[in-house]
């Protein structure tokens, strides 16, 4: 008789193209494996449009781009020895970098800690000192408005691309690594953190909200359907990417969908009118 098989370690899938799908049934309980399954198809249409403040368009990347991007960050990711079940801080510019870095921690199973780019030094201080993050990655400009609270860290803190000013300790450049195996999509259980939010603390100190892979799927697969969200989709996103609405249902939903993301760098009444009007958006 055959003995039964041990439990299976943790469940891994590697994408070596755009056109790669996640081939693990396991790894497709993670939330990315769907999210990067979505950049193979049609790899040369657009999948994020970066705008101006004055809602003018400054950069477009197809989903080919977006994917090559996101192997990018894996491998860097990697590189800093993050692994499963780790946090990694996140407060990136609105740029390709934004939905790459989310993908690339979400298909480590890496959790997500996103930061607030309006909070003081000492609030910023409290939320890493909470959720301990093994790496912070932040735009140059939140970094060095954070020093106190980067020294009282005592973690690696990068950033992507480096201010004219200069950059000096505690903070780094993010390492020029590349991977061409592509991007690792570890498998997780339904308990699997994929992000952890805080709360506001209006009643007291902020308190952190943990949100699984399974929490997160549940609810964009229903909102998808309710709402007959399609691949065809050009978002208008504004909203931050720290506040659950803009993050899970503007960043992580338009992603599981296949739409396009259009990013203003901040929520700008004129600037948003005049993206309507030109006809650039439908949501």
């Amino acid at each position: 008789m055959t003995e039964p098989a041990d439990p299976p370690s943790p469940q891994t899938s590697r994408q070596r193209g755009e056109s790669n799908h996640t081939s693990s049934r396991h790894g497709k309980m993670n939330l990315a494996a769907t999210n990067l399954a979505r950049l193979g198809d049609e790899p040369e249409r657009a999948a994020v449009v970066v705008l101006d403040t004055d809602g003018n368009e400054v950069a477009r990347h197809s989903r080919r781009e977006l994917h090559a991007h996101t192997s990018l960050w894996s491998a860097r990711l990697r590189s800093a020895g993050l692994e499963p079940g780790d946090h990694v801080a996140l407060c990136p510019a609105r740029d390709l970098d934004l939905p790459a870095l989310h993908l690339a921690a979400l298909s480590a199973a890496i959790a997500v800690v996103p930061l607030n780019s309006s909070l003081t030094s000492s609030e910023i201080m409290t939320l890493l000192l909470d959720s301990q993050p093994k790496l912070v990655v932040t735009e140059p400009e939140f970094a060095v408005r954070h020093v106190e609270a980067a020294e009282a860290l005592k973690r690696p803190w990068w950033v992507a691309t480096e201010p004219a000013a200069g950059l000096h300790p505690p903070f780094a450049l993010a390492p020029s690594v590349y991977d061409a195996d592509g991007i690792e999509v570890v498998g997780v259980d339904d308990q699997h953190e994929a992000v952890v939010l805080y709360t506001s603390g209006t009643t007291g100190m902020p308190k952190n909200v943990p949100l699984t892979h399974a929490n997160l799927r549940s609810n964009l697969d229903t909102l998808a359907k309710i709402w007959q969200r399609t691949s065809g989709e050009r978002v208008l996103h504004m909203l931050p990417a720290h506040h659950f609405h803009g993050l899970a249902l503007g960043l992580y939903g338009t992603l599981l969908v296949g739409g396009t993301l259009l990013l203003l760098p901040r929520f700008d009444a004129r600037a948003a009118i005049g993206v309507i009007a030109r006809g650039d958006v439908d949501v």
